[in-house]
């Protein structure tokens, strides 16, 4: 769900010619069915440091500790 969901994100970036600067996740909820809400941040016309091409699988991995959850996805740039 997390790379469908920075998929998109980048996916109306380049539509919308907006580099983002960062995303948070605000609520992550399994039932239903699963969901993900937030927000993310860029502004129009700004000046990219990179481009990122698309969101991958490799390499993927979620830890969970002391109720935190930590995400890694790598990026093709």
């Amino acid at each position: 769900m997390v790379v469908a969901v920075l998929s998109e994100l980048l996916t109306q970036s380049e539509i919308e010619e907006m580099p983002l600067s960062s995303f948070r996740v605000e609520d992550f909820s399994r039932e239903p069915k699963p969901r993900i809400s937030g927000g993310a941040r860029g502004e129009r016309g700004a000046a990219s440091r990179g481009s990122v091409k698309a969101v991958t699988y490799h390499e993927l991995s979620v830890k969970e500790d002391y109720g935190t959850c930590t995400i890694r996805v790598l990026l093709d740039i």
